[in-house]
């Protein structure tokens, strides 16, 4: 009777263990993807505004998993440049479709006549023939993600490094 309850018990325990095993391999870490933003209610971690539009929104996670908000990819630049944090993802919304980008790998427009939120003029898309099109349509230039991290003086070696 005692060895029964005791294999019951063991058995039970083996299952218990393998769920949560299982259970946890298939959550992808907090810090590997973007943050949620409450539009119209979620605000600027650099200008305090209130994020309203999802087109120019920008979105980054320190090593610790602490999600920075931003309604402007100019003012995450900006942020990026105060503050001393190795972030471990960044992430850019699309111009056209508002999906989320990989900060690395996407395109950038730049242009004065663009009108974002913060008035930084630029926008990102996941496309370089759709970036070269909005490049020509409001007379700005076409930057990819190092490009544009170089002309702000930012220097995000193991972010980039291993995204690449």
């Amino acid at each position: 009777m005692k060895a029964r309850r005791a294999a019951r018990l063991a058995g039970l325990l083996l299952w218990l263990g393998f769920g949560l095993v299982v259970s946890g391999c298939g959550k992808q870490s907090s810090v590997n993807k973007p943050p949620e933003i409450a539009f119209g209610m979620d605000a600027c971690d650099e200008c305090r505004m209130i994020i309203n539009e999802a087109r120019f929104a920008a979105a980054f996670r320190d090593k610790e998993g602490k999600a920075y908000r931003f309604d402007d990819i100019g003012c995450m630049l900006q942020y990026l440049k105060k503050h001393p944090v190795e972030p471990a993802g960044l992430w850019v919304k699309d111009y056209r479709t508002e999906a989320w980008l990989p900060f690395v790998g996407a395109w950038f427009v730049e242009s004065k006549e663009l009108p974002t939120p913060m008035a930084y003029g630029i926008v990102a898309l996941a496309d370089s023939t759709e970036a070269s099109k909005i490049a020509s349509q409001f007379h700005g230039r076409q930057l990819n993600s190092r490009q544009l991290l170089s002309e702000a003086n930012i220097t995000l070696r193991e972010t980039m490094e291993e995204v690449q």
